[in-house]
């Protein structure tokens, strides 16, 4: 297939490579130069290489504007796809009501200071309900957060694993965020 690459896939008027490597995780790696401006090479190599290959391979253009020389890394699609994990529920699900308590915690309810002198007199109703405002509004902002990544991603056709909420140690900050897994190959970084 690396031939057919070459000679179908790349060719004048878009990519002339001199080298051929390996490439980790059963890649291979084309050195050399671009013969078209990069957006209408990379469209015309990556038709070429559906038209020839279905889904069989992806292919990347890394194009250096400082340097002379362009790459071009094609990878078996499986290869790539066995590299994107979604996360688990039983990550997810923990990470989430530590944050849930540590927001609690840095809004008033006393979780942490009450656990370690084991004297929960000041946990009730009362303090929980005082400190659910501030909670509920800062986890919303996250997860607001989350769903403009979400739509983003969609837009541009990309996969996302699970947003993964960071609590904060002792529950002093609350949350440090979350972390948001890509799941497909990023085509494009504009």
């Amino acid at each position: 297939d690396v031939a057919v690459i070459r000679q179908f896939v790349l060719g004048f008027d878009t990519f002339f490579a001199t080298n051929v490597e390996n490439y980790s995780g059963g890649g291979v790696l084309f050195s050399g130069n671009l013969k078209a401006p990069s957006d209408v090479a990379f469209e015309k190599m990556q038709s070429r290489i559906k038209q020839k290959f279905q889904d069989k391979y992806e292919l990347y253009l890394l194009s250096d504007t400082e340097k002379e020389g362009s790459v071009v890394v094609v990878f078996p699609a499986s290869s790539i796809q066995n590299q994107f994990r979604e996360a688990k529920w039983k990550v997810a699900a923990p990470l989430a009501l530590v944050t849930l308590l540590t927001t609690l915690n840095a809004n008033g309810f006393p979780i942490f200071a009450s656990t370690l002198s084991l004297d929960f007199s000041d946990l009730n109703l009362h303090r929980l309900l005082e400190s659910s405002p501030g909670s509920i509004a800062f986890l919303l902002s996250i997860i607001s957060h989350e769903i403009g990544h979400l739509i983003s991603a969609q837009q541009t056709g990309i996969k996302l694993g699970l947003p993964l909420l960071i609590p904060s140690g002792l529950g002093l900050l609350g949350s440090f965020g979350s972390i948001t897994s890509i799941q497909s190959p990023v085509r494009d970084r504009t």
